[in-house]
C-alpha cells in the first residue's frame, strides 16, 4: 500500500443510485491509497457498501455566490471574450461553471488535506475546474479527471460547447479518456496532456459458451429517458412476430409510463426496473445461454453495460455512436446499428442473431468474453490506472 491520500470527486456515489460503475474501481482504489475522502456532489441518499477505511464528505450543490474577485483571473477573462467573438451566449454558461468551481474549490480548502493527496474528478466538468483552480494554489499536489462522454463531446450540449477546455487542458497533471474516440475529441478541442484509461468490470464466474434454451433473450439495461431510445427499441420489438422471444428490460426512467403503455398487451416484456448492479449480474449470469444485449442510445462513452453483458459471454448490439464500435466488432462480438436506426434495421440486426446456426452463436460468445477479458477486465484496467497516477 502505497502512503498517498486520495480526494475523489464524484456526482453522487456512494449514496443514491447512480454512478453504478465507480462501485468496481473503488475496490481496487481501496487496496493502494492509505487514506480515501470521496467528495460527492449530492444530496444524502442511502449509503451504498464502501471499504470502511473511506470517509465520504457530502457537498451540496446550490447556487453559487457572486463574488467579483473571481473573475479577475487570466483563464476566465480569455474565455470570456472569446466567447464574445464566437458566442457571447456561451458566457452564461461559462460564469456559472466558474462560480460553482470556484465554490468547489472553496470547500475543499476548509477541509485541509496532506500535502501527498492525489485530487481525482470522475467527470471532466465543473469538479475538475475546481482542481485546476486549486493547482493554482498547491501547485506540487497531483490533480487528474477521468473524462467520459458527455463531459467529452461538446456537441452534445447548448451551443456546443463546454467550458474552459483550454484550462483544463494547461492546468490538469492527467486527463484520463475511455476510450480512443474521446482522446481523439478531446485532442481536436487542444487538450494534449491526455491518456486512454478504459473502464473495466469484476467478472471472477466460470463461463460455459454453450448455448441452451428454446427461449432467446434480448436484454437493456438503460435508463428510460429520450437519450438512451428505449420507446424506439419498444417499437421494434412489438415488429417481431415471434413467441420464442423474450425483451428483458432494467432501468428506470421519466418515460417509464409510455414504455409500459407501448408493451403493455406483450406478454414476451418482462420489465425488472431499477437494481443494483450486483443483481443485473446474477440475471446475466443465469440468463447468458441465448441471450443478445440491445443498446440503442443516441450518445455514448463506452456502456459499462456492454462489458458486463460480455464478461458473460453474452454478444451485444450497440448503435455507432462515441467509442461503442471500440468494444463491438461488428459480425464479430455482436452488430453495430447505424446512429439513427429505423425500427427495421433494429429487427433485422437482433432477428439475424436469432436465426444463426448454434455453432456460430457460440463463436459469438467466445468472441464477446475474449473482448472483456483483453479490454475490459477490471482487475487489468484499474490495476495499470493507479500504478500510472501515482507515477505522477
Amino acid at each position: 500500500m502505497d502512503n498517498k491520500t486520495l480526494i475523489f470527486l464524484t456526482d453522487g456515489f456512494p449514496y443514491g443510485k447512480g454512478e453504478t460503475f465507480v462501485e468496481n474501481e473503488i475496490k481496487f482504489l481501496s487496496e493502494r491509497f492509505s487514506e480515501i475522502v470521496i467528495i460527492t456532489f449530492s444530496k444524502k441518499d442511502q449509503l451504498r457498501l464502501i471499504p470502511k477505511k473511506i470517509k465520504v464528505l457530502s457537498y451540496e450543490k446550490g447556487k453559487p455566490h457572486f463574488n467579483l474577485l473571481f473573475f479577475f483571473q487570466f483563464d476566465f477573462i480569455k474565455e470570456f471574450f472569446s466567447n464574445l467573438i464566437s458566442n457571447p451566449f456561451k458566457n452564461k454558461i461559462a460564469i456559472k461553471s466558474w462560480l460553482q468551481a470556484q465554490r468547489i474549490k472553496t470547500f475543499i480548502l476548509k477541509q485541509g488535506f496532506p500535502k501527498n493527496s492525489i485530487f481525482y474528478s470522475y467527470w471532466l466538468d465543473d469538479k475538475a475546474i475546481a482542481l485546476s483552480l486549486l493547482k493554482e494554489k498547491h501547485p506540487n499536489m497531483v490533480y487528474i479527471s477521468r473524462a467520459h462522454g458527455w463531459d467529452v463531446y461538446q456537441d452534445r450540449h447548448q451551443y456546443s460547447y463546454l467550458p474552459f477546455r483550454e484550462f483544463l487542458g494547461k492546468k490538469l497533471d492527467k486527463i484520463l479518456a475511455i476510450s480512443s474516440n474521446g482522446l481523439k475529441e478531446l485532442e481536436k478541442q487542444g487538450i494534449k496532456n491526455t491518456l486512454i484509461s478504459r473502464l473495466g468490470v469484476i467478472q471472477n464466474e466460470k463461463i460455459s459458451f454453450e448455448v441452451e434454451g428454446k427461449t432467446f433473450k434480448i436484454v437493456s439495461i438503460a435508463s428510460i429517458i429520450p437519450l438512451k431510445r428505449i420507446l424506439l427499441l419498444a417499437e421494434a420489438f412489438l415488429l417481431i412476430n415471434n413467441t420464442d422471444i423474450e425483451w428483458h428490460h432494467f432501468g428506470d426512467g421519466n418515460q417509464k409510463k409510455e414504455l409500459l403503455k407501448i408493451m403493455e398487451n406483450d406478454t414476451r416484456f418482462h420489465f425488472h426496473g431499477h437494481l443494483d448492479n450486483s443483481a443485473i449480474k446474477t440475471w446475466l449470469l443465469e440468463n447468458n445461454h441465448n441471450t443478445l444485449l440491445v443498446n440503442t442510445s443516441t450518445t455514448e462513452g463506452i456502456p459499462v453495460s456492454m462489458m458486463e453483458a460480455m464478461s458473460f459471454g453474452t454478444p451485444c448490439i450497440g448503435t455507432n455512436v462515441g467509442g461503442v464500435s471500440e468494444i463491438i466488432e461488428d459480425g464479430v462480438n455482436g452488430f453495430l446499428l447505424s446512429p439513427n436506426p429505423t425500427l427495421q434495421e433494429i429487427v433485422e440486426v437482433i432477428v439475424k442473431y436469432q436465426v444463426l446456426p448454434i455453432k456460430e452463436k457460440k463463436i459469438f460468445r467466445q468472441n464477446a468474453y475474449n473482448t472483456w477479458q483483453e479490454k475490459y477486465n477490471a482487475k487489468t484496467n484499474y490495476t495499470k490506472f493507479i500504478q500510472s497516477i501515482l507515477n505522477l
